[in-house]
């Protein structure tokens, strides 16, 4: 065999081999059976929260490509605050958007937007990373939402660091978006609705991460 001949076989083989790889890894994942999270088994009483089930727009749900999707209306435990609760959960990174940009197009404007820091509920150690937003609309409505992306070994509130970490091997275990949503009253901040809005997030993930996938109580405690 000549010089020539091997020059532009050992490339042809390469891309064989690298064809044959990729086709194996798309079949074992297809094949790997994918357990239900099991989101519609959040309760409605949450942590002192009552609420109600929302029904979720399919049109969206399709849009996302998302494994599961649920919107819960909750009362806060004082029953001064109305929250909107909104989980997303998949196991592909393409799947969660920011809240920031879906408000905005739905012709909210951003008066605060800020990272926001609060404890885990009441028995668990660790700090939940998220993203609180002040918007509003030219009628007046406004509203307070804190928001944050999951996944077992930690939270966030930047959609860029989350889809990293899905993307470089957070798949397997899935993600959410957790998202709640308080009316409120004043064109900045806003205490009692944040407060509400924060305590509905810390309820529903504490929910969710005693449903995660191998992971332990102080598991979203860390945002690296």
């Amino acid at each position: 065999m000549s010089h020539t001949t091997r020059r532009y076989l050992i490339p042809i083989v390469l891309l064989g081999m690298a064809a044959v790889l990729s086709g194996a890894v798309r079949r074992s994942r297809s094949e790997t059976p994918q357990a239900t999270f099991g989101l519609e088994k959040m309760p409605l009483q949450l942590g002192g929260f009552r609420g109600r089930v929302l029904p979720s727009d399919e049109s969206v749900f399709a849009y996302l490509s998302a494994d599961e999707m649920i919107d819960r209306m909750y009362v806060d435990p004082e029953e001064t605050h109305t929250v909107k609760l909104s989980v997303v959960f998949a196991r592909g990174w393409r799947a969660l958007h920011s809240p920031r940009s879906c408000y905005m197009n739905q012709g909210w404007a951003v008066i605060e937007d800020g990272p926001h820091e609060m404890a885990l509920a009441e028995g668990s150690a660790g700090t939940i990373h998220a993203t609180r937003l002040v918007m509003s609309k030219p009628d007046g409505a406004r509203f307070v939402a804190v928001y944050t992306f999951a996944t077992g070994p930690g939270t966030t509130g930047s959609w860029f660091l989350h889809s990293a970490r899905m993307a470089f091997g957070g798949a397997k275990r899935g993600g959410a978006l957790v998202a709640a949503v308080a009316p409120s009253s004043t064109a900045a901040s806003d205490p009692g609705a944040t407060a509400a809005a924060e305590g509905l997030v810390r309820q529903a993930l504490h929910f969710m991460q005693e449903r995660w996938e191998g992971a332990g109580k102080s598991s979203l405690d860390s945002e690296s």
